[in-house]
């Protein structure tokens, strides 16, 4: 279905994802913060991870929320994401690791440093 020219993929509605419907485990660090590219929905977008403060650990997740319950997927849609930051060849692998009807979970396969801003693109096909 197209509504406003974007492609929400069975699902009704048009608001855009807020940065709310991402939450960043502890891994991130003590002071991580979550935003999200202008124009991020729930059909593709992209996730930005402010890495801070103390408490990095390996294997961080971010789980999301789809923003657009109005009509919810009848399956569960396949979810694509890869890293899309300037150091995108260091180590840290990104993984799908859980998809629902109602959202999925990004695991970073490594382990946060400093004041790194990484970067996940995302794709929902439904």
């Amino acid at each position: 279905m197209t509504t406003g020219g974007k492609l929400h993929a069975g699902r009704a509605g048009d608001a855009w994802t807020a940065a709310g419907n991402v939450t960043a485990s502890a891994g991130w660090g003590s002071t991580a913060a979550v935003t999200l590219q202008a124009g991020s929905n729930d059909c593709r977008g992209q996730i930005i991870v402010t890495v801070g403060g103390t408490g990095m650990a390996a294997g961080p997740t971010l789980a999301c929320t789809f923003n657009t319950p109005v009509v919810a997927y009848d399956v569960t849609p396949v979810v694509v994401a890869m890293r899309g930051d300037a150091i995108a060849n260091a180590v840290g692998e990104t993984h799908v690791t859980a998809q629902s009807t109602t959202g999925f979970t990004i695991t970073f396969d490594g382990t946060p440093t400093g004041t790194e801003v990484y970067k996940f693109n995302y794709l929902v096909v439904g």
